[in-house]
């Protein structure tokens, strides 16, 4: 072999042999390619599935999800008083509506028999359980049940927050987030709150104070958008909180009324596309979405009427589900096992089932 083709392939050799190099010219190729070369070589599944490499490689790209399928809430049956409704033995307490092989195989697992009620999922892992006082955490990626302490406080009526921060040292840092909500609509400008934090393994109560009166709405979830919370708050206000720093303020910010009809069946919070919180609103005359965002010449938020941040929504109509395409305005129905199943329908809403597209592997 000449010897200057030879010093070639002994520098490419050496630069492919340095998994800095390596993680660096893997960080270039688009999320269509990058999980093919994991089959390559050990060496490059090791590179790939690495924590730093995952971290690196998502704040370039951002994250892709897969849809396994459709978790069915009905608080009714959550947190339900004594007297309150009582679910039927024919139906299920976590119905799942599968859409794939993995969601069908979750089902077939047996494991969603063992979790109570969905409460809320982010980033793949499940928050269930039943209130006041069982909770539970799976984790999909390790098929692993991870129970809550007892909460050390007893809220009649509540709402949630589940943030799930990151995976350190192969296991997940996550928040669950308890928070009062009166019975009675009494005008006061305090919320009594209990978080558990992974890091720690307790409870924690603290109070949030607000500069106007305000009310949570009760057996409602949180929308947690870049780590900061959104609750529903009564008289069609938007709670907000953020936990990051210690700070113990909520900010009250108004809902859009919309165009549609003061009287609209249905509310969700979403996150858009490009990290931004979503209002959507539906009634019979059809559907609106909002995107908040901040004023900087105000230091306030802002509503716009816009539903370009997303590709598409999800809409259930009795047991169909439709799939939205806000760009082209196709709309295709969803099919899932489970059609017909033994579900209170009137009183359930479905939530998608979201894994991030990166492989399972990678993120150890």
């Amino acid at each position: 072999m000449d010897i200057n083709k030879r010093m070639t392939c002994d520098s490419v050799h050496a630069v492919l042999n340095c998994d800095d190099i390596l993680q660096e010219i893997l960080l270039r190729l688009p999320p269509s390619s990058i999980c093919k070369f994991i089959i390559t070589s050990k060496r490059w599944l090791r590179v790939v599935c690495s924590s730093s490499f995952y971290r690196c490689y998502v704040n370039r790209w951002g994250q892709k999800f897969r849809l396994l399928g459709f978790f069915v809430c009905n608080f009714l049956y959550l947190g339900r008083p004594r007297d309150g409704f009582q679910r039927p033995l024919w139906e299920p307490a976590l119905p799942f509506l599968s859409t794939c092989k993995e969601g069908d195989d979750l089902k077939s697992s047996g494991v969603l028999r063992k979790l109570g009620y969905f409460i809320d999922c982010s980033n793949g892992i499940l928050l269930c359980g039943r209130h006041p006082k069982t909770y539970y955490v799976y984790n999909f990626k390790d098929k692993q049940k991870y129970p809550l302490p007892e909460p050390q406080q007893f809220y009649k009526m509540l709402c949630m927050a589940f943030i799930v921060e990151e995976y350190l040292d192969d296991a997940i840092c996550y928040k669950v987030i308890r928070a009062k909500c009166e019975c009675k609509l009494k005008v006061r400008n305090t919320v009594s709150i209990e978080t558990f934090s992974s890091k720690t393994g307790t409870w924690k109560q603290s109070t949030l104070t607000c500069s106007t009166t305000f009310a949570l709405r009760p057996r409602t979830v949180a929308m947690v958008v870049k780590r900061i919370v959104h609750w529903f708050a009564m008289w069609g206000n938007l709670a907000i909180y953020d936990p990051r720093f210690g700070d113990r303020r909520i900010a009250l910010v108004k809902l859009p009324a919309g165009g549609l009809s003061h009287e609209h069946e249905e509310s969700v919070l979403g996150e858009s596309s490009d990290g931004l919180l979503q209002y959507g609103q539906s009634s019979n005359l059809g559907v609106e979405i909002w995107v908040l965002e901040e004023d900087d010449g105000a230091n306030s938020s802002i509503y716009r009427n816009c539903a370009q941040n997303s590709q598409s929504i999800f809409i259930r109509s009795g047991w169909n589900i439709f799939q939205c395409d806000l760009e082209t305005k196709r709309v295709e129905i969803i099919y899932y096992q489970g059609r017909g199943a033994a579900i209170s329908w009137d009183s359930s809403k479905v939530v998608p089932y979201f894994l991030p597209a990166w492989p399972l592997a990678c993120v150890s």
